[in-house]
């Protein structure tokens, strides 16, 4: 008996000392929230084990911004795809988008859906020589065409939260572009992308460093690959 009380303290010292890592079979995780997610930036959550004390960290993706009737996102009441132009693509289940020149906005959203079907290209030139300061591009988008934002050289901040592919010269000549933030995996950046982008210093990458390596860059984009770039990955 004094050999099994002697174990089973020792076992009891031995999960205060570690968190009982080893021998918590049945973790039961109470979400903390450290940072709230909002519509365009990711959140922080803590899992603690309410039997061990085990935990660990997960990044919240950000909400994306949910329109409403009058094109306003009921949870920030940002403008959302207001005055935009819509084409419905040859398959007929998806639209690219362009710009009218009607908006005086200094911050354009790319909205989701569009009549109950997702936006998923922005057009070729669709946004050439327009005049946005910040620019966000949803979730949806999975191809931005060739020149989609040419010489936009009000244009200072983008955010990217898709995987896809950007185009030939699709941002050549932002001049005042200074960062860009990529929310997943981008599989292929076309020539010249980003070419005279003077301004351009800051990559935010909101993954891991491997990943990042492995999108292919085409000539051109210097000022891309001289960039610093920040890794956001999750945390452990």
């Amino acid at each position: 008996m004094k050999v099994l009380s002697y174990l089973l303290t020792f076992i009891v010292l031995l999960c205060t000392l570690t968190g009982c890592k080893n021998f918590c079979k049945r973790h039961k995780y109470d979400c903390n929230i450290i940072i709230y997610p909002t519509c365009e930036d990711n959140g922080l959550s803590k899992y603690i084990c309410s039997f061990c004390g085990d935990y660990y960290y997960q990044i919240e993706d950000a909400y994306y911004h949910s329109t409403d009737k009058k094109d306003n996102c009921f949870r920030c009441d940002e403008v959302v795809g207001n005055n935009l132009n819509f084409t419905l693509n040859a398959n007929k289940n998806s639209y690219s988008i362009y710009d009218n020149f009607l908006n005086t906005n200094s911050k354009l959203i790319i909205p989701e859906y569009h009549l109950n079907l997702p936006v998923t290209e922005i057009a070729e030139h669709g946004f050439e020589n327009t005049m946005y300061q910040y620019v966000v591009i949803a979730p949806s988008v999975t191809k931005i065409n060739s020149c989609a934002f040419k010489n936009s050289t009000g244009m200072i901040s983008v955010k990217i939260y898709s995987t896809l592919s950007i185009e030939d010269s699709a941002f050549l000549g932002c001049l005042s572009l200074k960062e860009i933030h990529l929310y997943k995996n981008i599989n292929y950046i076309g020539d010249n992308a980003f070419k005279n982008c003077l301004s351009l210093e800051t990559i935010h990458f909101y993954g891991e460093e491997s990943d990042f390596a492995k999108t292919t860059v085409g000539i051109g984009n210097e000022h891309f690959l001289n960039a610093q770039v920040i890794f956001h990955p999750t945390p452990n």
